[in-house]
């Protein structure tokens, strides 16, 4: 299908849409837009160290097209490892109480599937197709999770 076929050229090129600096200032328009703080003092270098990681993984992606900041600061990301097709876009809809008590649903050592439960909460994606991200797609949803529970 022609979607795969674009996105293996891209993934051979490995080709970006957009220059770092515009794709930085596009991941601080997404946390000012969602009152997200990334310039909090953090308790320690293991948090900060995360942090960094998830801010360099999403700029990446914003770099090469697969996350898309909306006009209105709502992070869209479309997964595109081959792995994890087909799915539909991920918007990621600024998060209200009643997204976090889908959480609940779940015992507290069940973490992981508390987190996915948000997460199809926020996105209005299912359980089983959050479950079927593979590799750098995972990774990505569960960063732009992970600055909302921050």
């Amino acid at each position: 299908n022609d979607k795969t076929l674009v996105l293996e050229e891209a993934k051979k090129t490995n080709a970006t849409k957009m220059d770092f600096k515009s794709a930085e200032r596009e991941f601080q328009r997404f946390g000012e837009a969602m009152d997200l703080d990334f310039e909090k003092d953090y308790r320690n270098e293991e948090e900060l160290s995360d942090f960094r990681k998830t801010e360099r993984l999403l700029i990446r992606q914003i770099q090469l097209g697969h996350l898309v900041v909306k006009e209105d600061g709502t992070p869209v990301y479309t997964p595109h490892r081959q792995a994890s097709m087909p799915q539909d876009p991920y918007v990621f809809n600024e998060p209200h109480f009643g997204n976090y008590t889908a959480m609940d649903r779940h015992k507290k050592s069940e973490t992981i599937t508390q987190t996915v439960a948000m997460i199809a909460s926020i996105t209005k994606q299912g359980m089983p197709r959050i479950k079927a991200l593979r590799g750098t797609d995972q990774k990505v949803v569960m960063g732009v999770i992970s600055l909302f529970l921050d």
